[in-house]
């Protein structure tokens, strides 16, 4: 009984949060009073925890014939039910009922989503304690990667959006799956305890660590919600759409310091020395891979976007190339940020990001009402680079060896010379010009002795002589 009253409370603060979206967004959906909204989100969620499974296993046959095309109406009846049940809250029209089932299923599955993503971040956390690096550099991209694959298949076999979209949570339960077999294999069973002095100990330890995480995800989200309140949705969407260009690439930076965190973080314990070379070396690392790629992104912006998004989105060109400088500025401030978490310093990181945030928004309110999605690139750009030196100089002042980014300035000439190729070719198609300027810039890279292949060997032979060093005696 504690546990059902447990799943229909969390079912009626998520329920209640859905209903909200669905009447703001809706016209044809009502709700007299804010009290009608609760009893109205108070009976969905009975409905969906009680009636709603029931519904499902009548019709699971019928699922597999319309590829779950079913269990949309099944969402659609429970709509249905707490509109004629409940006085105050109303529903108008076949479409609203489509349209309102298609808002719950897509806010159910990425509230869904991330659920189980932070469940999974909870079994993660033991191998980071441990130093061990695979598992928070394996998870996001095996959750990535099944989510696209499931959508995909999905939509190949004529699945409708609501149902691919079901894709997400799907591959996100599955690597959750996973990583508690691997968990409990390579750890134990995790035990599920709730203590009260337990919880109000972790919670008070891990305060810097809490605000930090608070920040990053304001630092995250704001600007856009700003965006779109100061310029509208058509600014917002330009944003989102040179955005997501690059999610790749910042992917792919996150792994890389998140695999690099136990690496530093022992060294800074044990060795000194190591770890201000390994810093420098990172740095250089990264610099050598977001330049390079920021040139790019600037250069061919403009077909970049025309072959993605053809002119429907012909306003995110300037803002791809800002976006793309952000870039290199993201992966400065994610080296300082492992610096500091390595080191102990959770309030320098918390303090950055605080007065990054304020950056943020003093220059969003002045230049987003003028320039839109560009102003927002102003602020990001803005925003980071003060975290950045700001973390810089606190870092400094308490003794921690920080990287002075050796090497960057015969990157930068070499993207330069890329540049001035790609002026150059300018009447050459993009086929063509992209990989010449491409190969030319690497090469040059080259022979101006930017690329140190003995970078990445230090790195592997830290990594490996750790992993020897974690082997029991004896093992293989």
């Amino acid at each position: 009984m504690i546990r059902l009253a447990k799943q229909l409370t969390l079912s009626w603060v998520a329920n209640a949060i859905v209903l909200a979206v669905v009447t703001v967004v809706l016209s044809g959906v009502k709700s007299d009073t804010v009290g009608d909204l609760i009893r109205a989100a108070l009976l969905f969620g009975i409905l969906n925890t009680i009636l709603k499974p029931l519904l499902r296993l009548l019709t699971l046959p019928l699922a597999f014939i319309t590829l779950g095309l079913i269990w949309f109406g099944v969402a659609m009846v429970m709509l249905w039910l707490t509109s004629i049940f409940i006085d105050g809250f109303s529903i108008h029209g076949f479409w609203t009922y489509v349209w309102a089932t298609v808002i719950v299923w897509v806010v159910t599955s990425i509230v869904a989503y991330h659920c189980l993503t932070r469940v999974t971040s909870l079994l993660v956390l033991g191998f980071t304690a441990r130093e061990s690096i695979g598992p928070a550099s394996v998870v996001p991209l095996a959750r990535q990667g099944i989510g696209v694959l499931l959508a995909g298949a999905a939509i190949a076999l004529g699945a409708a959006a609501p149902t691919a979209l079901a894709a997400l949570p799907f591959a996100a339960l599955l690597v959750l799956i996973g990583m508690y077999v691997f968990a409990a294999r390579r750890l134990g069973t995790p035990q599920l305890r709730f203590r009260r002095a337990e919880i109000a100990w972790y919670l008070r330890e891990g305060n810097p660590y809490f605000s930090v995480v608070l920040l990053s995800t304001l630092y995250g989200r704001l600007g856009i919600i700003v965006l779109a309140a100061l310029s509208g949705e058509a600014a917002a969407g330009v944003f989102a759409a040179a955005e997501r260009l690059v999610v790749a690439i910042g992917t792919i930076q996150v792994m890389f310091f998140m695999a690099l965190l136990p690496v530093v973080t022992q060294l800074w314990k044990n060795d000194r020395d190591r770890f201000a070379e390994l810093s420098q070396r990172a740095a250089r690392a990264n610099l050598l891979v977001t330049l390079p790629i920021a040139t790019l992104l600037a250069l061919f912006a403009h077909d970049i976007v025309h072959l993605l998004y053809a002119r429907q989105f012909a306003d995110a060109v300037p803002v791809l190339v800002g976006i793309a400088w952000i870039l290199v500025v993201r992966g400065i401030s994610q080296l300082l940020t492992s610096i500091a978490t390595a080191t102990d310093h959770q309030r320098i990181l918390a303090r950055s990001k605080s007065f990054g945030l304020v950056v943020l928004v003093v220059v969003s309110l002045a230049l987003m009402p003028r320039y839109g999605a560009l102003g927002l690139v102003a602020a990001s750009l803005a925003s980071e680079i003060s975290a950045v030196v700001l973390n810089y100089v606190m870092l400094r002042g308490q003794g921690i060896p920080t990287t002075t980014f050796p090497g960057g300035l015969r990157v930068a000439l070499a993207c330069l010379l890329a540049a001035a190729l790609d002026w150059l070719l300018s009447d050459l198609a993009f086929g063509l010009r992209l990989p010449i300027v491409a190969v030319s810039g690497m090469a040059a890279l080259w022979l101006f002795g930017a690329v140190r292949a003995h970078d990445l060997t230090y790195l592997r032979a830290i990594l490996a002589a750790r992993e020897s060093s974690e082997r029991p005696a004896g093992g293989a």
